[in-house]
């Protein structure tokens, strides 16, 4: 069951499986009416679908592997999608091998970690490893100067590397920016990239 971390008006995505009494894989019954989303520690449901999409069966024909698409952009709720807010995704009354199923199928969260910019202007990166650069303070990390170590980092979809991870290792206040230093990633970031401080 996956946790995604998301912004605000990103498209959460998340595949199940449907199996039945054999361990084998079959599809079910029910539709996109039959989806529940509650903020976490709260049983005040969604009450529209509208933005929500059950892909059964993906790919033509794959029986079992199912995708649910969740675009937080949509209002009809008005203000449900929130930052700093988990939410718990659940399917209800869905028929499986002749039984009744409820589960939960997943969570995301939206923007549970500060969202940073990476801002390597003047700042060449050297390591051939790929694991230091330069973050501005526009993001709002002047009171985390020096105080980045241990900390994860996870950046954005829309960066040039898209959900790579990793650790801080060093931090240290380079001008009136902030110089990172991670364990190594597979790519070097740009000026603009965002990233997840966890």
């Amino acid at each position: 069951m996956n946790n995604d971390i998301v912004a605000l008006n990103e498209t959460v995505h998340i595949p199940f499986n449907t199996f039945n009494k054999s361990n084998a894989s079959v599809t079910f019954t029910g539709t996109v009416t039959n989806l529940k989303i509650y903020p976490a520690g709260s049983v005040v449901e969604r009450t529209s679908a509208v933005g929500c999409v059950l892909n059964k069966d993906i790919d033509a024909g794959v029986v079992g592997v199912h995708v649910i698409d969740i675009d937080t952009s949509d209002n009809t709720d008005v203000g449900f999608y929130k930052n700093n807010t988990t939410y718990n995704v659940v399917l209800t009354g869905l028929t499986i091998d002749a039984e009744t199923v409820n589960v939960e199928v997943g969570s995301f969260t939206i923007d549970n970690r500060m969202l940073c910019a990476v801002d390597v202007v003047g700042q060449t990166i050297t390591d051939a490893d790929r694991s230091m650069f330069e973050t501005d303070t526009t993001s709002a990390i002047n009171a985390l100067q020096g105080k980045w170590n241990a900390r994860k980092i996870v950046f954005h979809t829309t960066s040039s590397l898209p959900g790579e991870e990793s650790w801080i290792t060093d931090s240290k206040q380079y001008g009136a920016n902030e110089l990172l230093k991670c364990f190594p990633l597979i790519n070097a970031p740009v000026d603009g990239d965002l990233f997840y401080l966890g």
